[in-house]
């Protein structure tokens, strides 16, 4: 087998346009999702001063506002840094399914 033939016709090779349109539209609705994260991350900096100017308890909030910031750098470090996109994705939604499970979570104890 010759082994020049195999290299210069995987160089040739272009994935066909429809693959090329849906790792587009991936690579950009994980930087939506990344954008809603800083905003809900801001979000809950300036709720946290907002619910402490009410109660001086240990509030939940700052909990949250942790795992939103660990949450935005590891999935910049996950898809640029180790190159895992899919652990990427799950890290970039796992703010937002928190905040869904909390919101059915106290809807079901009311």
């Amino acid at each position: 087998m010759n082994l020049e033939f195999v290299f210069i016709s995987f160089q040739s090779f272009k994935p066909p346009k429809s693959l090329l349109k849906h790792l587009i539209f991936m690579k950009l609705l994980f930087w939506l999702l990344w954008l809603f994260n800083c905003l809900l991350t801001i979000f809950t900096v300036i709720a946290k001063g907002f619910r402490n100017s009410f109660t001086g308890s240990t509030d939940p909030t700052a909990w949250v506002t942790v795992l939103f910031i660990i949450c935005l750098i590891a999935s910049i470090v996950l898809r640029y840094v180790l190159q895992q996109p899919a652990w990427s994705w799950v890290m970039v939604l796992l703010p937002i399914l928190l905040l869904l499970a909390w919101y059915v979570l106290d809807n079901l104890l009311q």
